[in-house]
């Protein structure tokens, strides 16, 4: 039992965390969650470093996609709201 656990540990250490952008994002919101104050893109990187799979150009595609995908939510719940109101 014992060295199946320890291979499946080898195995994820192997691929580790970061798979794809998806993975950058999630680790992004995270870190955003638990900050008390705001964060630059580099300081969001340094709290982001796990492995050698993450590189700063990850961090500095993945955040503004986000914040463009949060304008668009944003843009459709007031559009949403403002139709909602005249009707």
């Amino acid at each position: 039992m014992l060295e199946i656990l320890a291979k499946e540990v080898t195995e994820m250490e192997e691929r580790g965390f970061i798979r794809d952008m998806l993975d950058v994002k999630v680790l992004i919101l995270f870190v955003a969650a638990t900050a008390k104050y705001p964060l630059t893109l580099q300081k969001i990187y340094e709290l982001c470093y796990q492995d050698d799979r993450l590189s700063y150009f990850d961090v500095s595609i993945a955040v503004p996609q986000m914040v463009l995908q949060c304008r668009r939510w944003l843009r459709a719940d007031i559009l949403s709201s403002w139709r909602t109101r005249r009707m």
